[in-house]
């Protein structure tokens, strides 16, 4: 699949005035197969080479997850 934009993935995931999520490449549950292809282990599916283009030596990685899912309940 070609490289998106911002603009250009916004466009191809609006339908009928809803924003839905990029489930098949650019979704955030590709995060953690993305950081095990970083450290050199094969452990899910990734994000696509864009979203860590200028990564090729990394020894370590911190990950911080804030979940703001249901923060009104």
């Amino acid at each position: 699949m070609a490289e998106l934009s911002q603009s250009s993935l916004r466009d191809r995931q609006l339908e009928d005035g809803f924003l839905f999520p990029a489930y098949d490449d650019w979704c955030f549950s590709r995060i953690p197969g993305t950081i095990g292809s970083l450290l050199g282990a094969a452990v899910g599916p990734e994000l696509p080479a864009a979203a860590i283009d200028g990564y090729d030596d990394v020894s370590r990685v911190v990950v911080f997850l804030v979940d703001g899912f249901g923060l009104a309940q």
